[in-house]
């Protein structure tokens, strides 16, 4: 199980901030981290020459007493902090940069917030948790604390128990309760079965207990066996199933897998792990990825 000791937390310098930086702060707490680095990324402006040599302040990335103000917010949730601590202001597009550093950081989790209703605000989140090769906690406004309920949803893959292990490894300092999920659903083709579709809708959830109970002998995690949440996929997507789950169960955060066994071969952010990022305003979510295994990819492709 691969640990979170190495975090980067993109500031936006917004009111979301004040929330980010304490969400931040409450984790490490519990995990413990060994190095934070807060980065608040300023776009590039294209401005008229003229403007820019009249206005220079336009270009300025940060103001000083502003900066300071940052640094004095972020040291006053860290008092007690073990880990190394340090506060960047970069230049740029926010994806580019905070990719970036993830890079050279050689971060195991990326901390981004996310806008409640704001058109837009799904996009930079969605973007950088696709091509990070790190883990994305999309960190929504008015997120609760202390996490209590984490939801995890399971579909078999690789990348679910790996998910699943690495939630174990923080829900118990986190004293948290941990529900599993599977969304199953019915073929389009169970009419020629002769059968109707709550028969089939039976015989697909035998199906789905049946390997679920595998997959988690095989996890060596049998143990969880009591805490799997079955539901039925009515809708045909599982994104829609997840989100009722969580609001209906009260939970502060869902944790899943960059991948599904379904997925197609695009490598970094299967399309469940993306539409939780972009639709859900209203909870946490957390996409695990196997660095190991994103490390040993983008090898190969150095290779080719």
């Amino acid at each position: 199980m691969e640990e979170f000791k190495r975090i980067i937390v993109g500031l936006d310098l917004s009111d979301l901030d004040k929330e980010l930086i304490p969400y931040a702060a409450y984790l490490d707490k519990v995990i413990g981290f060994e190095h934070i680095t807060f980065i608040h990324v300023a776009r590039n402006l294209q401005l008229p020459g003229q403007l820019v040599k009249d206005y220079p302040d336009l270009m300025s990335p940060l103001d000083e007493t502003f900066e300071k103000e940052m640094i004095d917010e972020i040291n006053g949730h860290f008092l007690d902090s073990k880990a190394e601590i340090e506060f960047k202001v970069e230049e740029g597009h926010p994806e580019t940069e905070l990719l970036k550093w993830v890079r050279i950081k050689e971060a195991d989790l990326l901390i981004l917030g996310k806008k409640r209703n704001e058109n837009g605000a799904g996009v930079v989140p969605s973007k950088v948790g696709r091509a990070a090769r790190s883990s994305v906690l999309i960190v929504t406004e008015g997120a609760r604390l202390p996490i209590k309920k984490i939801l995890v949803p399971v579909d078999f893959s690789v990348d679910s128990e790996h998910c699943l292990k690495t939630v174990l490894g923080f829900s118990g300092p986190l004293d948290a309760e941990l529900m599993l999920e599977n969304v199953y659903s019915v073929p389009t083709g169970y009419t020629k079965t002769g059968k109707s579709f709550e028969e089939f809708a039976e015989i697909m959830l035998r199906n789905a207990t049946g390997e679920m109970n595998e997959f988690l002998k095989n996890s060596e995690l049998e143990t969880l066996s009591d805490k799997v949440i079955y539901r039925l996929d009515k809708g045909h997507d599982a994104s829609d199933e997840i989100m009722e789950s969580a609001e209906e169960k009260d939970a502060d955060l869902i944790a899943i897998g960059s991948k599904g066994r379904s997925d197609p071969a695009a490598f970094f952010l299967g399309s469940l792990a993306e539409k939780l990022i972009q639709r859900n305003y209203s909870i946490p979510v957390l996409v695990n990825k196997n660095k190991g295994k994103v490390m040993k990819f983008l090898e190969a492709l150095m290779n080719i």
